[in-house]
């Protein structure tokens, strides 16, 4: 039984790259998949999607602000490789930019955005923050709460939140539940710190979970266990 109504979602643009290729027509057919199942559902979505598969490292060679300014370009780009693949899946997407691009992406706005979900779009949010300085992590967050999200699910390359890099470390322990502060004060480097607090602020709980199993999505909005859950409350 469906338990969110309202999610959104935040996966790396590492996700869509494989084989040495930037964007994979695989990984968006994949998660394209998952997301028009939740949209037929009801479920109403956002999306946010990372720039990794473009920037992450060659941005260090670059200024922060020139770095964060290419990055949000590779968020356009991500962006509308998915809407175009959700397209095609008969699937109503729309992309709304923190920066808009006259002629291929229109300006975001919450009263946009609202309207869209409440018409069954998927609403793509690209350009970050549309400022330096703040992650795709933040700019979730913020979107999310923009949208009156009852949760954001944050997709990672393993299942849910450890003391540890679990690829590194067998002993690494984890975490089925954590507080936001806790989070914060064990650096778990889930998400940014700036992002962690936002939701914290304003209660709005985080599910940390990998996509490499298929269903997972649905798994989560049905309320099941999967990976981590950061809430206000850790269970002991």
């Amino acid at each position: 039984m469906r338990q969110y109504d309202r999610v959104l979602i935040k996966f790396s643009g590492e996700f869509l790259s494989q084989d040495h290729t930037t964007i994979h027509r695989n990984s968006l057919d994949y998660l394209a998949t998952d997301i028009s199942s939740l949209n037929q559902q009801g479920v109403r979505l956002g999306i946010v999607v990372g720039a990794g598969n473009f920037i992450r490292g060659a941005a260090s060679t670059f200024s922060r602000v020139t770095g964060d300014q290419m990055g949000m370009l590779a968020t356009m780009i991500n962006a509308l490789a998915l809407c175009d693949v959700l397209q095609q899946a008969g699937t109503k997407a729309i992309i709304l930019s923190a920066k808009a691009v006259e002629g291929i992406l229109i300006g975001y706005s919450r009263t946009e955005a609202l309207t869209h979900l409440q018409s069954g779009y998927v609403v793509i949010f690209a350009g970050g923050t549309g400022h330096p300085f703040l992650t795709t992590d933040s700019a979730a967050s913020l979107r999310a709460l923009e949208m009156n999200a009852q949760l954001m699910i944050k997709a990672t390359k393993v299942n849910g939140i450890y003391s540890a890099d679990p690829m590194k470390d067998t002993t690494a322990q984890h975490y089925a539940q954590i507080s936001y502060d806790d989070a914060i004060v064990k650096q778990l480097h889930v998400m940014d710190m700036m992002a962690l607090a936002l939701c914290r602020d304003n209660r709005l709980p985080i599910r940390v979970a990998s996509l490499e199993k298929k269903g997972t999505l649905q798994r989560i909005i049905n309320g099941e266990n999967e990976g981590s859950l950061i809430s206000h409350r850790e269970v002991k």
